[in-house]
C-alpha cells in the first residue's frame, strides 16, 4: 500500500496532481473538502496551483492564503477548497 492509497478517496487524485506540479501538501480532507500546502514563495505557487488544476480539467474551487506570524517566526499557507474534492 502505498501513500496514495491511505488518503481519502475524493482528495487522493488532486493531491496527487498537486504534488506533481510541486507543491508540498500537509493535510487535506475529503470531508470538508480541502487540500491544505505548506508555502514558501505564495505567488509562485498560487500559480502552481492553477495551472496544476486548470490543467486537470477543475472548474471550480478556492484558494485561501494564510499568512501567520507568531513572535518572530512567519508562517504561510495555501488551502485549496472545491466540492470535487468531496466525492
Amino acid at each position: 500500500m502505498g501513500f496514495y492509497d491511505e488518503l481519502e478517496s475524493g482528495v487522493r487524485k488532486w493531491v496527487k496532481i498537486l504534488r506533481q506540479y510541486g507543491l508540498n501538501t500537509e493535510c487535506s480532507c475529503h470531508h470538508e473538502g480541502y487540500i491544505q500546502c505548506q508555502s514558501i514563495d505564495i505567488v509562485t505557487e498560487v500559480d502552481r496551483i492553477q495551472n496544476a488544476l486548470n490543467g486537470a480539467g477543475l472548474q471550480d474551487y478556492t484558494i485561501i492564503v494564510t499568512y501567520t506570524k507568531i513572535g518572530e517566526s512567519y508562517f504561510q499557507s495555501l488551502e485549496v477548497r472545491s466540492k470535487a474534492f468531496k466525492i
